[in-house]
């Protein structure tokens, strides 16, 4: 039978040198393919981690900005409000709007969405959906009211410069112009309040949200110190 020293000075017994090459190659390339299972699933692990921790911070950054967008379109209509007096009447509308142009919000991704399905709070990414869909309609809503807003200055200055051109108690109720103007403002101040009703609701569900949000987020990976902060402002715009 074949020997096998090993450095030439120590014998190793049960064989020969090929079979202990042999045996000693087969327990290497074990030892090589569990070292590969394990550091590719360890490699893949650290990726999906490394993707949800993106999904997650992309989830509070559209959060962020939905609660940005909610509140800045509230305040709008708040802040701009303004009273026009016709006769005896009182119209409720707002300064004109300039520069107002719809923005298109982007909904949840599908990562980001199945992030939230599989989190505490499953009902929170269709939440989400609804209120990114209510505030992109609002936004068309206000676009075009900014628009009949600008076209009724020309008329507005007109009926100044004919009420200014009467003499007092001159002024007919009943004229083409005096009844267009009516017709115009009635149109505009019911627009302001059903728009400051919506875009009031659209900050209730955005600060709840957020809320919801923030909870998820306490201590919990990968939403782990994501939390929305906001002042108390938007609690008064909503009080």
């Amino acid at each position: 039978m074949d020997r096998c020293y090993l450095f030439w000075t120590y014998e190793l017994p049960g064989g020969s040198c090929a079979q202990w090459y042999s045996a000693s190659a087969t327990v290497a390339a074990v030892v090589v393919a569990l070292g590969a299972h394990f550091y590719g699933a360890w490699r893949l692990a650290n990726q999906e981690s490394r993707s949800q921790a993106a999904y997650a911070a992309g989830i509070a950054l559209l959060l962020r900005r939905i609660l940005q967008e909610a509140e800045a379109n509230c305040r709008m209509f708040i802040d701009s409000r303004d009273e026009a007096s016709l006769g005896n009447e009182k119209f409720m509308i707002t300064r004109p709007l300039s520069g107002v142009q719809a923005i298109t919000l982007p909904f949840l991704n599908h990562e980001e969405a199945l992030l939230l399905l599989k989190s505490a709070n499953k009902t929170l990414a269709m939440r989400i959906d609804k209120l990114i869909s209510d505030i992109n309609l609002n936004n068309l809503g206000i676009e075009e009211y900014a628009s009949r807003r600008k076209d009724f200055i020309p008329l507005s200055d007109t009926l100044v410069d004919y009420i200014s051109s009467c003499k007092p108690g001159e002024p007919d109720n009943t004229s083409p112009l005096v009844v267009k103007c009516k017709t115009r403002l009635e149109d505009l101040s019911y627009s302001v309040k059903e728009m400051t009703a919506r875009t009031k609701g659209d900050l209730v569900s955005a600060k709840s949200v957020v809320d919801d949000f923030n909870r998820l987020c306490v201590g919990k990976t990968p939403f782990a110190d994501l939390q929305i902060s906001y002042d108390d402002s938007i609690a008064k715009l909503t009080g």
